[in-house]
């Protein structure tokens, strides 16, 4: 009995988790920050430009804690014409949405730096001696498969788990698309040296719904809540605008544009893909593991998350000796 009673802390912790699917994204939640005087301004110029009274109203209750703190520094607080208007400006030159197009694409590479394994050799390798990179590229090149390997292989040699690799690793990018819940959304912000560009939530993705629903028999009432939250949505968005969306769910799905470097991914990785992280995350994780994996087979072999990482020097992960 005591294993089973061992697991019920985290088996509630992951109810939980699921229960919030539900949730209406006007659910109210704390926030704490701390952040300098130029990106206060930025904030609150984003604050301001927003089309909702709450972002609106927090910039107000902001500028009242901080404006006698600092008044000679926050100096441009409010949008300029060039933020304010940039939509505006570009609405007749962008095409217009055809339905239907790409709706079943969840998740698309959009470009990766060409040669990221040759790449980062060459950039070690100006980085050792200060000889010009592009010099260095011809010799990166001319390794044949083995010799590049040979050189990965004592690079990553005495990684621990908790090692990030050097920085010429940030020279390689990889950019994607993906449908993600807001649920998903949530996490994915978090990692802020990556590019996020996200989209308005969108009915026609359609949700996410947690398998732990699917297993107890759940689905049905689920979606039957959902159905009831768009057809409100959909009665008070043409009225409210994008007021309308805080009567969506963390279930509800939208498009994000997302731009990692090598480096960045590895921290993504070991977090996202460890089999602790939340499983909505996870899989996305893994997916672009395995994109990575695919682009770059050499800098990104020792991508996975912390739980299958090589338990000794010089192991890979996923090997005999390692364990995974």
């Amino acid at each position: 009995m005591k294993p089973l009673f061992a697991d019920l802390p985290r088996a509630e912790e992951r109810a939980k988790e699921d229960a919030r699917y539900i949730l209406p994204l006007g659910t109210q939640g704390q926030l704490g920050m701390t952040l300098n005087a130029r990106n206060l301004e930025h904030l609150f110029r984003k604050l301001k430009r927003s089309p909702l009274r709450e972002a609106q109203d927090l910039a107000e209750e902001l500028w009242k804690l901080v404006r006698t703190v600092a008044p000679s520094i926050l100096l441009f607080n409010d949008p300029s014409p060039f933020d304010k208007n940039l939509w505006e400006r570009l609405e007749n030159h962008l095409p217009k949405r055809e339905e239907g197009i790409g709706l079943t694409e969840e998740f698309s590479l959009i470009g990766a730096t060409s040669g990221g394994d040759e790449l980062i050799l060459s950039l070690l390798a100006a980085s050792r001696r200060g000889v010009p990179v592009k010099h260095l590229i011809g010799w990166a090149t001319s390794l044949d498969g083995e010799e590049k390997r040979e050189v990965y292989d004592d690079l990553f040699r005495e990684m621990a788990f908790f090692d990030t690799p050097p920085r010429e690793f940030e020279a390689v990018d990889l950019t994607f698309q993906a449908v993600v819940s807001a649920s998903n959304f949530a996490q994915l912000k978090r990692h802020r040296l990556a590019t996020l560009l996200a989209s308005s939530y969108d009915l026609s993705l359609g949700v996410t719904v947690p398998p732990s629903l699917v297993e107890v028999g759940l689905e049905g009432e689920f979606r039957g809540l959902i159905a009831k939250a768009e057809e409100l949505y959909e009665r008070l968005a043409a009225r409210y605008g994008e007021a309308a969306e805080y009567l969506l769910t963390n279930s509800h799905r939208r498009r994000v544009v997302v731009k990692m470097n090598l480096r960045e991914l590895y921290h993504f990785v070991r977090l996202r893909s460890d089999s602790h992280a939340q499983w909505d995350i996870r899989a996305l994780s893994q997916r672009l593991e395995a994109l990575a994996k695919r682009l770059f087979p050499l800098a990104a072999s020792r991508l996975c998350g912390k739980d299958a990482f090589p338990s000794g020097p010089g192991e890979r992960a996923g090997s005999p000796e390692g364990g995974a």
